[in-house]
């Protein structure tokens, strides 16, 4: 589980980017600016990157068929494209793919295609 301690462990195991983080759909750096002991604050020099998990189309989360899934998918990463152009801002499309309901035929077929349009 995660605690106020757990990005100054991974730090310090030398991890530099978290995949997990699902509050916003474009990267960002956490810092600390200065550890005091005793604090789960990172060092002056640590910091991790965030990348952002997009849990409304993540694969396993999905209830809709293999073709519903890819067409959901690729409205989800058209639009943030769209938003990144107007804002100027890169953003992050996380796309989940659990082998368990990606990996069967029909959803490799139809995310293939997808992926090919876009």
């Amino acid at each position: 589980s995660v605690t106020r301690s757990t990005p100054r462990l991974l730090s310090q195991a030398g991890v530099e980017t978290l995949l997990d983080f699902n509050d916003d759909d474009v990267p960002f750096e956490l810092v600390r600016e200065k550890e005091t002991p005793g604090s789960a604050s990172f060092s002056s020099n640590s910091s991790l990157v965030c990348l952002p998990y997009s849990i409304e189309v993540s694969a396993i989360y999905s209830s809709l068929g293999p073709r519903e899934y890819a067409v959901a998918l690729e409205s989800h990463i058209l639009q943030m494209a769209k938003e990144s152009r107007e804002s100027g801002t890169p953003s992050v499309a996380c796309m989940t793919m659990h082998v368990s309901v990606a990996g069967t035929p029909a959803s490799a077929y139809e995310l293939e295609k997808m992926l090919c349009r876009l």
